[in-house]
């Protein structure tokens, strides 16, 4: 859930709040790339062969961030941004073709131009008059671009642009890497001589250095050549977290001695107040809405009650992702039935909070996008909405409209968080913040798992394949809430789904599906049976037989990588699998193979994180294989990569098992 709410007013009072403080002091100044433009010819730059390689490359980027006062004496902030790529293949010239331009409602472009240089010389200009806007069809939405002509491999594709907008105070992030190497990087920070930025830099950046030849001005500075690229193909990684990057914000008025404008502080307080209802209209709706809600007693257990009330709200309430304010309002949404994601943050916690059910707030962010910081305060990090009970330890994500109590989006676990308590001070209730850690749920509570019993039809050369699936956690949670949505037809093709990895050519027989729906979301596991008559696995090889046993679990990842891995490891989630594989072997037939069935990889040799380990026994003419695939951690230093992907690659090694049967 976007926190736009939370972020524009706290962003409008702090802007109030700075022109009233700042006004005093500030003054009119030119910004420093007023009257910036380009070289005639821009000098050229070296590559290397390995370089000219690459589909593009940029040569030269340079951008400037200026909070500045206006002749009105109100801040605003400017921002410069020139870049030169070649292109050097005809894949280059296709994704270059065209330069997209950022535009919103609140920014004013004080220069745009762009040009295509080839062998030295300028081929063509571009300016305002050459935008041209085209329409989102999927979206609806406008956007604008230039389309560039006479592009040829080798050619200099030059863009820069200044524009005005209203500044950002709670937090910015500038990413200096991509998946693109950058030859010349220059970046500046630049503020009036009464405020000052703080900044944080990640991913290995080296630290900002201050110029000080600007008068009447803060200015920090990146200068850097060589920055490599960080390829965004690495499995399971959160690429966008681990490029080298920074995040600032205003944070001293130097004329006040006023240091940390900007920081968790207030939020806990304004959260508490924007959430719970104290209008007695208000009040009366939620009311009209605890009688409504069926079935709802103090006998049950508490993680029932917590359950059963957001089972309720959300069939009851449609969650609209859309900006409308009076989606928030308690009066719209009990008539419309209809609420944005804050709307039902509210209808829950007001709730929870009449039945003196303990709860706190939690705003937190997606750990593929940052890893939220507690010693560096910025509303960066401030995304999502959860609640959390401390007495039963489980979180719910309010704008998840088929997410249910201990599972909430994946992305927002193995994160920190900030914790929003309720704190009574005499008559005054109100809420103080403090940032904790989000564990990720253990691998018991998602499991997949199989117990799969084989006959062998020796005369037709086909299998019987009886298949019993259980789905938990995470791993229900794709098909359980939706399942009783779905027409007939959906439904079948769905039963078929679920066991149709065994074989890509089924006869599927007997499918039955139960605990569907939503009411067994996190408490009964999604349970699948039937039966699939194939002779995909098996092969006759003059008087043996070959039966690939291994395909049975389905296809299984692999993970190979001829390169060093860069970045660390990134599990979505911590699970288990536990496969049983029962395979009565024919009379007259002796199965031969066996000590392929057996593997044991294992990420460290002692206390385990990850592993893959099978085993057989053979009893009464039954071959027993016993298979557990378990992940209990969710993030790995790229270091431990060759292990962790052993254990990866051994699911994979597994499907290649075969067993031999010939007769006694």
């Amino acid at each position: 859930m976007n926190l736009s709410y939370l972020r524009q007013n706290k962003a409008s009072l702090l802007l109030c709040v700075l022109s009233l403080i700042l006004s005093q002091f500030g003054f009119s100044q030119e910004y420093e790339y007023a009257d910036y433009t380009w070289d005639s010819i821009p000098e050229s730059v070296e590559l290397t062969a390995e370089e000219l390689q690459k589909s593009t490359i940029t040569l030269q980027e340079e951008s400037a961030i200026e909070y500045a006062y206006n002749d009105y004496d109100n801040l605003v902030a400017y921002k410069f941004y020139h870049r030169m790529r070649q292109v050097n293949s005809d894949e280059g010239i296709e994704m270059n073709n065209r330069i997209y331009i950022p535009t919103s409602n609140t920014t004013v472009f004080e220069q745009l131009k762009a040009r295509v240089i080839r062998d030295g010389k300028v081929i063509s200009v571009l300016g305002e008059e050459d935008v041209i806007t085209a329409k989102d069809e999927d979206s609806g939405t406008n956007y604008e671009y230039f389309a560039l002509e006479g592009l040829e491999k080798g050619s200099i594709i030059e863009f820069y642009y200044i524009i005005k907008y209203n500044p950002s105070y709670t937090g910015r992030n500038i990413k200096v890497q991509s998946d693109e190497i950058k030859k010349e990087y220059l970046l500046k920070l630049i503020s009036p001589a009464a405020l000052g930025f703080a900044y944080k830099c990640y991913g290995g950046l080296e630290e900002m250095e201050v110029d000080t030849t600007l008068e009447n001005k803060h200015v920090f500075v990146l200068d850097l050549k060589d920055i490599p690229a960080l390829e965004d193909d690495e499995t399971m990684s959160a690429y966008a977290t681990n490029l080298k990057q920074l995040i600032f914000k205003l944070d001293e008025n130097f004329n006040t001695n006023y240091k940390g404008i900007i920081s968790f502080g207030p939020v806990a307080s304004n959260t508490y107040e924007s959430v719970y209802v104290k209008d007695k209209s208000d009040k009366k709706i939620i009311t009209k809405i605890l009688k409504g809600i069926e079935g709802l007693n103090d006998e049950m257990p508490l993680e029932l009650q917590i359950l059963h009330i957001e089972n309720y709200l959300k069939q009851a309430y449609t969650i609209i992702d859309y900006n409308d304010d009076r989606l928030k309002q308690l009066p719209f949404i009990y008539e419309n039935k209809s609420c944005s994601d804050f709307g039902m943050t509210r209808l829950l916690a007001n709730i929870f909070d009449r039945l003196d059910i303990k709860h706190e707030l939690v705003i937190g962010c997606d750990r593929y996008e940052y890893k939220f910081d507690p010693d560096f305060e910025v509303y960066n990090f401030l995304g999502e909405y959860l609640i959390h009970f401390p007495d039963v330890k489980k979180f719910i994500e309010p704008g998840s409209q088929f997410g249910r109590l201990g599972f909430i989006n994946q992305k927002l676990m193995h994160n920190n968080a900030l914790f929003i308590k309720t704190i009574e001070i005499g008559d005054v209730k109100t809420a103080v913040g403090k940032v904790k850690f989000i564990d990720a749920i253990a691998s018991e509570y998602n499991k997949d798992n199989l117990n799969i019993d084989i006959e062998l039809d020796i005369e037709n050369a086909e299998t019987k394949i009886m298949v019993t699936r259980e789905l938990f956690g995470y791993n229900a949670i794709n098909y359980q809430p939706f399942y009783d949505l779905m027409k007939e037809e959906g439904q079948k093709e769905l039963n078929e789904s679920l066991i149709h990895f065994v074989s890509n050519k089924p006869d599927i027989q007997d499918v039955a599906i139960q605990n569907t729906g939503f009411d067994n979301v996190g408490l009964k596991p999604l349970l699948v049976n039937g039966t699939v008559v194939t002779a995909q696995f098996v092969e006759k090889a003059g008087p043996k037989y070959v039966l690939k046993i291994g395909q049975m679990i389905g296809p299984q990842m692999e993970m190979y990588q001829e390169d060093t891995r860069e970045q660390p490891i990134m599990n979505h989630f911590n699970r288990e699998y536990h496969r049983i594989i029962n395979f009565t072997i024919p009379d007259g037939y002796l199965a031969t193979n066996l000590d392929k069935l057996v593997l044991n990889v294992t990420d460290k040799d002692k206390e385990p994180q990850a592993g893959f380990v099978s085993s057989y026994t053979v009893q009464d003419g039954v071959l027993s294989i016993d298979i557990v695939e378990y992940y209990h951690q969710i993030e790995y230093p790229a270091s431990d990569y060759d292990r962790f992907r052993a254990v990866i690659n051994a699911a994979a090694d597994f499907n290649k098992a075969v067993l031999y049967l010939e007769k006694e």
